[in-house]
This record gives structure tokens, sequence and C-alpha cells, in this order.
């Protein structure tokens, strides 16, 4: 009978957490709804910012698997700064001007937008993001470019595998203002990938650390 009464309690107390876990973040995403109509570019740009940063951490942790000692806070820094200086403002200020030059919410439009997105933005959106990257890690212009030869390909077709459908999916049902914030929550992979691809340095003695 303890038995039985024990395993009750355990499985209320589990119910319990469960509901307040649940009840806390809706109260968070309630609380991030109000802020984002009330500052929604700022808040935009903090959250694609932070986003990057998240990418850094699971690129030098998971991908790279540095360990908490040998991770690089001021590569994190500045892979953070791309975020809230490019990232965030760039992507944010196209979906509103794409927004202008696709009307409508029908599938058809989604699929336009998403057509418009990937081949006339993402291929230099990558380019800047990488060559912004390799600025900040030191390289030269010659190393940024020849960087640039050898990676940038590979990464516009890993682009291709994952964004189209994401982003009719975007387009479709999601309202403009929250847009860059799903984009970047799918992106948390994406930025793990492409932190690793900008860090990735080939140049002998040259460090991003």
């Amino acid at each position: 009978m303890a038995s039985v009464v024990g395993i009750m309690n355990e499985r209320l107390f589990e119910s319990f957490l469960v509901n307040h876990i649940l009840c806390h973040m809706a109260g968070l995403w309630r609380s991030y709804q109000a802020l984002m109509a009330k500052h929604p570019w700022t808040l935009q740009i903090i959250t694609a910012g932070s986003l990057v940063g998240v990418g850094d951490v699971i690129s030098q942790q998971l991908i790279e698997r540095r360990g908490l000692a040998n991770h690089s806070a001021r590569r994190t820094t500045k892979m953070m700064s791309i975020g809230f200086f490019f990232v965030g403002p760039v992507v944010g200020g196209w979906y509103k001007v794409l927004d202008k030059l696709v009307t409508g919410g029908t599938k058809s439009a989604a699929l336009k937008k998403m057509l418009v997105d990937q081949v006339g933005f993402a291929p230099c959106f990558l380019g800047a993001f990488l060559g912004i990257s390799g600025a900040l890690n030191g390289l030269t212009v010659e190393e940024n470019v020849a960087k640039l030869k050898r990676d940038y390909m590979d990464a516009l077709i890993s682009n291709y595998y994952l964004w189209p459908p994401v982003q009719i999916a975007n387009f479709y049902f999601i309202p403009l203002h929250h847009r860059l914030a799903v984009v970047q929550i799918v992106a948390v992979a994406w930025n793990s990938y492409l932190s690793w691809k900008a860090n990735k340095m080939m140049w002998g003695g040259c460090s991003s650390a």
C-alpha cells in the first residue's frame, strides 16, 4: 500500500512539475510577444545575435569538441557581433523588402518569396557572411578570397539542402514580425555549421581563437 501511495505521489509531483514548466514557458512566450509588439526591430536583432552565438557554442563544443577549457569566448563574441550588426538587421530588413516585392499570403506567393529569397538573396548573404567572418578573424584580402573560393560553393549547396522547405513554411504560415525569430531558431544548427565553416582555418599558424 505504501509503495502505491509513493508511486501516486511521485506521479502527482511529476505532473505538477511539468505543468509548472509549461506555465512558465507560456509566460515567457507572452512576454516575448508583448516585447515584439512594442519593439519588433530591436528584439529581432537581439534574437538573431543571441542565436548566432548559441550556434557558435554548439559548433565549438559538439562539432569541434574543444571542451569548455578550450572554448574561445572571443570567437563566440565575434560571431555574436556578426549576428547583432549584420545578420539581424540585414535579414530582418530583407524580409520587409521581400514582403513588399511579393504580396499575398497564398501558397503561390510563399513559393515566389522562397525562390526570390534563395536565388537572389541567399547567395549574396552567404558570401558576405563568410567574408565578414574572415575579416574579423584577421585574414588578409588574398586569404579571404582564397577561403571563399574553397568554402563558398560547399556552403551554398548545404544551404539549398536546408532552407527552401523551411522558407516556404515560414513565408506561408508565419507573420512577418516573427519570421526572423523562426528562421534563427531553425538556424541554430545552420549557424553551428556556418560558424565551423567560417572559422575553419588552414593558414598555418593563423588562429580564430
